[in-house]
């Protein structure tokens, strides 16, 4: 639950989070809970006070002990946000929002904006036509100033008319983290303006349409934000602890799924980083979690989609525990269905040599020792998999891979051809002017002696280079020959020898 009081103290708004089955209870009685709810309290706030109870498809109004219902507070001249861009927002800065949607302009409508319990609003302008009053396409703007301590949250941006109207929420977070949610604009955008109309609409959780489901989880990533950044230095521990500890596994999960389906590594590296904190609470919420990511398998998700970086960052992902030792949730030999292991799963894929070589470059090695020897309940091996589907390449870059580690060397292959350098920095004979001096202690080195020295020097292609000259030098001696020639004294039938020095000019 969260509230904010609107300028002037006359609003407050608050939001509620609830699972998916209390909303489906309170939607069946929506009236009788909420005149439980007058009848059943003892302060005057809900007796003498005047609000309104709006959920997806009904509104209920209490004023002067009348409660009324609605059957949906959409009406036609109702305003609307069916979409506001952009949806992710880097913490700190100032933006200028695009909000899309119904009657945004006829007259009375606000614009709010909820944000770190305060509120902005802005009135916006009346319709050039006022006797058009339904917009079935109406774009506004809202600017958003940037705060500096709100680097991970969330806001809502409202729109409201005599209290009707909706919200719509705007993701805080770093750069990386915005650019990969900024792609669910163009599904938003694409789902907008549903064929349905919103009275016949059935809210099921367990059937949400594919709009329904990204603000669903842009709702969920949001209040995770809002929690996380209360997780501050500054912030009591015990504060901390229970706010993350609100957020339950089960909506970790979808986060995950979400996330990982469409391979956002930046966010998902986030999700699993704030799910480590909550995790270190106490062991049953770290039984709880490992048993959760055991049970969704995002590594062999990640394999089966062939998304190397997603890949590379769950089998690098590391979980410092408080006695300093280390934990790799996500293991390349973990068993899935059928005993099936990442490392099988890669081996049955074709053009996945890229996903083999990064199951087998753990930072534990157990990928590149498990590959001979894992076995699923069939008895077969990942070297197996590879070998009926044709794979023999993932064998080869497996073996090649155990052999530098074996004689502590470093295998590059270049145009299908191999330069072993054991680590002194020796080389084959046929290689050994480049490099043999040179030692090679990582794989920045080894990078910039692909790149240069291992290669031939290559020489100037101008008006210098070598076929050029000999054509020069070729000409050159035909000259010197010549003149020597003339420069003799040479003797003719005339009898009279020829010199230059007797050579005159003018008409002969």
């Amino acid at each position: 639950m969260e509230g904010y009081i609107r300028p002037g103290c006359l609003v407050l708004s608050m939001y509620l989070s609830m699972p998916t089955i209390a909303w489906d209870e309170l939607e069946e009685n929506f009236l009788q809970r909420v005149n439980s709810l007058v009848q059943a309290s003892d302060l005057d706030f809900w007796r003498k006070g005047r609000f309104l109870v709006r959920s997806d498809n009904q509104l209920v109004s209490y004023k002067d002990g009348m409660t009324r219902l609605s059957k949906s507070w959409r009406t036609w001249n109702t305003p609307e946000l069916t979409l506001v861009t952009p949806i992710a927002v880097v913490g700190g800065r100032k933006t200028s929002l695009v909000l899309k949607g119904r009657n945004l302009t006829i007259p009375g409508t606000q614009i709010h904006c909820t944000s770190a319990g305060k509120y902005i609003s802005k009135e916006v302008l009346c319709s050039a036509y006022p006797g058009t009053i339904y917009d079935d396409s109406g774009v506004e703007t809202f600017d958003l100033p940037g705060e500096p301590s709100l680097t991970l949250g969330r806001c809502f941006i409202e729109v409201e008319n005599r209290f009707r109207g909706n919200s719509f929420p705007v993701i805080f977070a770093n750069k990386s983290i915005c650019q990969e949610l900024r792609n669910l604009e163009d599904e938003l955008e694409d789902s907008r303006f549903p064929d349905v109309s919103p009275d016949d609409q059935v809210h099921d959780a367990r059937r949400l349409k594919p709009r329904d489901q990204v603000l669903h989880f842009l709702n969920e990533l949001g209040w995770l934000f809002q929690k996380a950044a209360a997780c501050t230095p500054s912030t009591k521990s015990d504060v901390s602890h229970s706010e993350l500890i609100q957020f339950s596994t089960a909506r970790f999960r979808h986060l995950l799924l979400f996330s990982n389906e469409r391979d956002w590594c930046s966010l998902t590296k986030t999700l699993l980083e704030i799910l480590t904190k909550r995790s270190m609470v106490s062991d049953e919420l770290s039984h709880e979690t490992l048993e959760m990511l055991s049970e969704i398998h995002l590594l062999n998700r990640a394999v089966k989609r062939k998304s190397s970086h997603m890949v590379h960052l769950l089998v690098q992902f590391v979980v410092i525990c408080p006695d300093n030792s280390k934990l790799y949730p996500f293991l390349p030999n973990y068993p899935g269905p059928g005993g099936l292991t990442p490392l099988h799963l890669a081996a049955s894929i074709d053009d996945a040599e890229d996903i083999v070589d990064a199951l087998t470059d753990d930072p534990q090695q157990i990928g590149l020792s498990c590959w001979h020897s894992v076995l699923d309940d069939e008895g077969l091996s990942p070297e197996v998999y590879a070998t009926f589907r044709n794979n023999g390449s993932y064998n080869e870059l497996v073996t090649r891979k155990l052999m530098d580690r074996k004689n502590s060397q470093v295998t590059i292959v270049l145009n299908k051809g191999e330069i072993h350098m054991d680590q002194p920095g020796n080389v084959g004979a046929n290689n050994a002017s480049g490099i043999q001096a040179l030692e090679i202690r990582s794989c920045n080195q080894c990078a910039i002696l692909e790149s240069g020295l291992l290669r031939r020097p290559m020489r100037s292609r101008g008006l210098l280079a070598r076929p050029y000259i000999h054509s020069m030098l070729a000409i050159a001696a035909v000259c010197v020959c010549v003149c020597v020639f003339m420069r003799a004294l040479l003797r003719f039938n005339s009898g009279r020898s020829f010199k230059w020095e007797r050579l005159d000019f003018g008409p002969t």
